[in-house]
């Protein structure tokens, strides 16, 4: 999810559409995808990111919020940069990078949407086209990039901080970029080389993927019907 909000970012940025360097209120109070539910917020101790949440209150560039979303994970800075961007930009990157089943349909941890069925899907083989389409467009345009390349998106999926899954059997050199989205009973660990390199699988040495284990808070009561 978070790297289509990224190639959503950068896509408007190209656009002329918003500044990745203009400062951006840094809220943790979000509009829900459900039509009149009510405004939601995200929990801390269910993030990754202690950065973003000292912010709360004050400011921070597009860029910083960005690159937060990607290297630490941070779920305040994807809501943030998704409110920036809009829900359709992102359903638009999905479609451009060569996905068919995946949707964002809602911020994370909005309850109330989720409750009523709008959901956020992401497939394995929708990841993998995202990915290689953001890897062609590292390095000259494409679909996510058509003027220019971006390379802040190559940079800070190389930044990532998690080193858990796929990654832990790729090089730590230039040239492996992961992208690592751990769950409950699953994950996930899409990921790019741009260097030649025999297949890797994770180290059978490895630790397992630390994700928060905390459940999220409490769904607050609906106070208008689903639907």
């Amino acid at each position: 999810m978070k790297a289509a909000v990224l190639a959503a970012l950068h896509r408007a940025a190209e656009a002329g559409a918003l500044d990745l360097d203009a400062p951006v209120p840094v809220r943790n109070e979000f509009d829900s995808a459900l039509p009149g539910a009510p405004r939601f917020s995200c929990a801390q101790h269910y993030d990754n990111d202690d950065a973003v949440w000292e912010r709360v209150g004050g400011a921070a560039p597009a860029r910083w919020l960005a690159e937060r979303m990607i290297v630490r994970s941070s779920n305040l800075a994807t809501n943030i940069v998704l409110g920036l961007v809009g829900l359709p930009a992102v359903a638009q990157a999905w479609a451009l990078g060569g996905a068919r089943h995946s949707v964002t349909g809602r911020g994370i941890e909005d309850f109330a949407a989720r409750e009523a069925g709008i959901t956020n899907l992401v497939t394995a083989a929708d990841l993998a086209a995202l990915l290689g389409t953001l890897a062609v467009g590292a390095t000259r345009p494409g679909q996510l990039a058509r003027r220019r390349p971006a390379p802040p998106c190559s940079t800070w999926l190389f930044a990532q901080e998690h080193r858990e899954d796929l990654a832990s059997g790729l090089p730590r050199a230039p040239g492996s970029r992961t992208r690592t989205a751990g769950y409950a009973a699953c994950g996930t660990a899409p990921g790019w080389s741009s260097r030649p390199t025999r297949p890797v699988t994770p180290s059978p040495s490895a630790p397992p993927p630390s994700w928060p284990t905390a459940a999220p808070p409490a769904r607050r009561p609906r106070t208008t019907p689903a639907g």
